[in-house]
């Protein structure tokens, strides 16, 4: 384990290149980011006490799907996955651990599932209100929208109808 401070706009891990570490944010915030030709796509946010990280990648060596940037500096606990895996074996704790972030990440994917093809934009901004409210707090607008799907216009509109 290994740990250190990243400054705001940095990047964790980027789109493309193999990722070898899982992050703990013990400070700050972090997006998780996708670059889909031009545009970057919020696919989410992570902050203090959560775990940030390209599993896929880690577990495979394949190059990561999306990156993660620092939106304010962070301070963060690192683990690569040689390392996890290897406490993974050896501590059965550390294997509940990786099984309750796993667990984490399919709550998660689910979630985004439902939200995406299921629910309209307002609908997707009111349960953001309703469970995730300290997003709006420290996440700029434009990251928001893009999260929810749509335009920073559009959610400015949804906004002023609530």
């Amino acid at each position: 384990m290994s740990s250190g401070r990243v400054a705001k706009g940095a990047f964790l891990f980027r789109q493309g290149a193999p990722s070898r570490r899982v992050f703990f944010v013990v400070a700050g915030l972090v997006r998780n980011v996708r670059a889909e030709g031009r545009r970057q796509v919020t696919l989410g946010f992570d902050c203090e006490d959560r775990f940030v990280g390209a599993y896929d990648s880690v577990l495979t060596g394949c190059p990561a799907t999306f990156g993660a940037q620092a939106l304010e500096p962070c301070e963060l606990l690192w683990f690569d996955g040689k390392t996890l895996e290897s406490r993974y074996r050896r501590h059965p704790a550390w294997e509940r651990v990786g099984r309750l972030v796993a667990e984490a990440q399919v709550l998660k994917r689910i979630d985004k599932e439902i939200r995406i093809r299921a629910l309209s934009p307002t609908e997707r901004y009111r349960r953001l209100v309703a469970t995730d409210s300290w997003i709006l707090d420290r996440v700029p607008q434009y990251h928001v929208a893009s999260y929810l799907g749509i335009t920073p216009e559009t959610l400015s509109r949804i906004r002023r109808r609530l």
